[in-house]
């Protein structure tokens, strides 16, 4: 009789122990922290789509503000553009693109995008550091909207005709956008595209917590 009261309180002790347990993984769980091997996997992946994600919204607003400033000293300070200046639009129109992808789309999908969206800023990279050697006379522009216009052999009529409505700016003329300031709008762009490309690359990078 005594050792079925002992077999009945030693059972009654296991499971209190087994409740306790559950009770602490439950109270782990709902303060976010892992449970174990499987716990700690699933954390650090819910932590990499919510960087990845982050990361996109980065993405997205570097491009914008870009051409936020772009259009800005455009339309607002009346700094006319050359034909490489709109050029060098088309990587952060191509990022706005990416970084919205990039927040609906699934995650190894979003992991490609932003992948690309190094690349892009690379691009960006190029474009500006082509133009920065243009305006410092190291090398010649290689669209021929930059270049002077050829003597025009015929009448007058016929020349005014073949006129573009909006005269094209010279590609080695510099814009200045902060007065005073002896750094070039190009030379600007060839900075930010390179911080931009270090920030997301970090980005990409770091690990997640």
């Amino acid at each position: 009789m005594q050792s079925c009261r002992m077999v009945h309180h030693e059972s009654r002790q296991r499971i209190a122990r087994k409740l306790l347990k559950t009770k602490r993984i439950m109270k782990m769980c709902c303060q976010g922290r892992p449970v174990g091997i499987a716990g700690a996997a699933f954390h650090k992946t819910n932590m990499r789509f919510a960087q990845d994600r982050l990361t996109a919204l980065i993405v997205l607003l570097l491009g914008a503000a870009a051409l936020a400033v772009a259009y800005g000293s455009q339309y607002g300070l009346g700094m006319a553009p050359c034909e490489l200046c709109y050029w060098e639009r088309w990587p952060y129109r191509i990022a706005i693109l990416i970084g919205v992808l990039g927040l609906i789309v699934p995650q190894p999908l979003r992991r490609f995008l932003l992948w690309l969206g190094v690349l892009d800023f690379l691009a960006a990279i190029g474009l500006a550091g082509l133009h920065v050697g243009v305006e410092q006379k190291l090398w010649a522009s290689p669209l021929p909207e930059c270049s002077a216009a050829n003597i025009f052999k015929g009448n007058l009529s016929t020349l005014m005709n073949n006129l573009p409505a909006t005269p094209a700016k010279p590609c080695d003329a510099p814009n200045f956008l902060i007065p005073g300031l002896p750094v070039s709008f190009t030379t600007m762009d060839l900075i930010y595209a390179t911080a931009c490309f270090v920030v997301v690359m970090v980005c990409l990078m770091r690990r997640p917590a």
